[in-house]
């Protein structure tokens, strides 16, 4: 577990969110691509690399507020690195047909996990073969975060978009 410092704390190897909730306040983060929502206590983050956010958290009634910052330290090292052009997903924005394609044929067994903003799993599928099949199993629009896993090893994260016409 990390902590700021400030009695938030944050989870290890998952989607980050503070825990403590402080109802009335307003809360300001960075902006970011990698914050959900930079306008809530409890936001999720999702750096790829160790990134800092700085926050203020106003009290509205007396015009108090509080700076502060946070750092989410990303190991690159924790996840083993695979050649990008050994892992595809097509077609993207996601469709119903939408696959991951692993061009490695030397695993037992590949597992691909869909969160959503928020950080919760959406689902996780499996398989032995080179494609997994997953785009009929999101159903709304939105964007989502996955990992994909080879043999109990994270290989790869990243963001996918899913969006009507």
């Amino acid at each position: 577990m990390t902590t700021d410092g400030a009695s938030f704390f944050f989870c290890a190897f998952h989607p980050e969110s503070i825990l403590y909730p402080f109802n009335g306040y307003v809360f300001e983060w960075n902006a970011s691509p990698f914050i959900s929502d930079t306008s809530i206590c409890c936001p999720a983050f999702f750096p790829e690399t160790t990134t800092v956010f700085s926050y203020t958290i106003t009290n509205p009634l007396t015009g108090c507020y509080c700076e502060n910052f946070l750092q989410i330290n990303v190991n690159p090292s924790s996840i083993e690195e695979k050649s990008e052009q050994n892992i595809s997903i097509y077609p993207i924005p996601i469709t119903t047909a939408t696959s991951v394609f692993l061009n490695d044929a030397n695993f037992k067994k590949a597992t691909f996990t869909v969160y959503d903003i928020r950080g919760s799993m959406l689902f996780s599928v499996s398989s032995d073969i080179s494609e997994i099949p997953f785009g009929s199993l999101i159903k709304s629009d939105g964007l989502f975060f996955y990992e994909l896993s080879v043999d109990e090893n994270l290989i790869k994260r990243g963001r996918i978009i899913k969006y009507s016409y």
